[in-house]
């Protein structure tokens, strides 16, 4: 089984939209969508639209700030 199979079983399940957004961000970098957070489609394809996996965004990011604003780890 190749690295981008290994990945993609974790996202057995998802729905289909979901499931496809995901697989184009690995793609693209090769790694994984975080498991826990968000699953929103608008999320993953603007990262890949921007050429930078979730982790790189600034905090300053509209997107970041959307998903991601009033949340404390």
């Amino acid at each position: 089984m190749d690295d981008k199979q290994e990945i993609m079983e974790h996202y057995k399940g998802f729905d289909k939209e979901t499931y496809n957004a995901i697989e184009r961000y690995v793609d693209k970098f090769g790694t994984m969508w975080p498991l826990m957070g968000p699953k929103d489609v608008e999320l993953i394809d603007y990262c890949v639209k921007q050429g930078k996996p979730i982790d790189d965004l600034p905090d300053d990011d509209p997107m970041i700030k959307k998903y991601f604003d009033g949340i404390i780890y």
